[in-house]
């Protein structure tokens, strides 16, 4: 009988084994684990996080979901006595993204020209110089020379999957409505850039990705009215460790820029409300 049940626990504990090597695999793939971590990250960092928001995908008229929707509220004050209030609402839409295989990307100069351009596509920036956001202490999109368009995974292109859901949930969003001082980020989040290389041309080598880096694209889809359409974006990707830092840096450089301008703006706005101001109709 002590035979029987020892073989008994020991098929037991074989069986408790495979299924908790099953269960880890699962957890493993799904990413949901990573996921929550980068969710929880911002939330601590002060941004509201709505996790797995569904829209509607024109291409395929199916539902899609992308991981993260975080937004932020920077109030800008048009003078002293706070009398011209506005609120610029920044929205990152985020893919969360588990690498544990290799991915080499092959790097290039940016088009300088569409990444002012992009910078300035918003009711804030849009009437301004060009020379205003081309800064190297300004706007982010301009402040490094090389971006990556090019790359080869070891297993499935799950950049390529999640340039295409970061962009389409965006434009989505934005042709759906948006506040009047609203500003949105495509961003890629990985656990980290371990599995991460980039190529260089000459010399012929390759090494490890150890910053942020950003993904260029002239990007082509379909509006809500069936036009075709092709614009350029810049994704950026980011890794767990340094997000902290990327959205410290991102409202230093690009949030400090567009509080100012509207604060010019509205400042601007209140004078000639001011000048045309009247109290006394018989002078």
């Amino acid at each position: 009988m002590s035979h029987i049940l020892k073989m008994v626990f020991l098929l037991l504990n074989k069986y408790m084994s495979e299924l908790d090597n099953q269960i880890s695999k699962i957890i493993e793939k799904s990413g949901h684990d990573f996921h929550l971590k980068v969710s929880q990250k911002l939330q601590d960092l002060g941004w509201n996080t709505i996790d797995n928001h569904y829209y509607n995908d024109p291409d395929s008229g199916k539902a899609r979901e992308i991981d993260i929707i975080a937004t932020k509220e920077y109030l800008v004050h048009g003078d002293s006595f706070n009398r011209v209030n506005e609120k610029i609402i920044v929205k990152l839409f985020i893919e969360c993204k588990y690498i544990n295989s290799p991915t080499i990307f092959w790097f290039r100069d940016r088009d300088l020209n569409s990444a002012i351009k992009l910078s300035k596509d918003n009711r804030i920036l849009d009437d301004k110089p060009d020379n205003y956001v081309n800064d190297l202490t300004k706007h982010h999109y301009v402040k490094h020379n090389d971006v990556t368009g090019q790359w080869q995974s070891a297993n499935n292109d799950i950049f390529a999957e999640a340039q295409h859901q970061v962009l389409k949930a965006m434009l989505f969003f934005k042709e759906a409505g948006q506040e009047s001082y609203e500003i949105n980020y495509p961003i890629i989040v990985t656990n980290d850039f371990s599995q991460l290389f980039r190529r260089e041309p000459s010399p012929k080598n390759h090494d490890n990705i150890i910053e942020n880096f950003q993904i260029e694209t002239n990007y082509a889809y379909k509006n809500k009215k069936n036009d075709n359409i092709t614009k350029y974006f810049l994704i950026d990707v980011v890794g767990l460790p340094t997000l902290e830092n990327f959205v410290n840096e991102l409202e230093k450089q690009d949030v400090h820029l567009l509080r100012d301008s509207l604060a010019y703006d509205l400042r601007h706005q209140e004078t000639e409300i001011d000048e045309d101001y009247n109290p006394d109709p018989y002078f």
